[in-house]
């Protein structure tokens, strides 16, 4: 899994992730690639062309005071 962010016109960073992609497609595995920023969604598109299916990716927050103060019913 990997995690992009900040700054995405990076030509050699951006060549590296088409060479993750290649190397773990031909090995068989699983290349999953997060970025919360559209300028990385389109470049990752543009790079990557029609080698990746973009899925929605859904995040959340473990509130720990709200866990601790709940109330159990038995």
């Amino acid at each position: 899994m990997y995690y992009v962010t900040e700054q995405s016109s990076d030509e050699l960073f951006l060549k590296n992730i088409v060479r993750v992609n290649e190397a773990s497609v031909n090995q068989g595995k699983r290349f999953t690639l997060f970025s919360s920023e559209p300028t990385w969604n389109q470049a990752i598109e543009k790079c990557l062309e029609k080698k990746i299916r973009k899925i929605q990716r859904y995040g959340f927050s473990f509130d720990l005071m709200a866990y601790k103060n709940r109330k159990i019913n038995i």
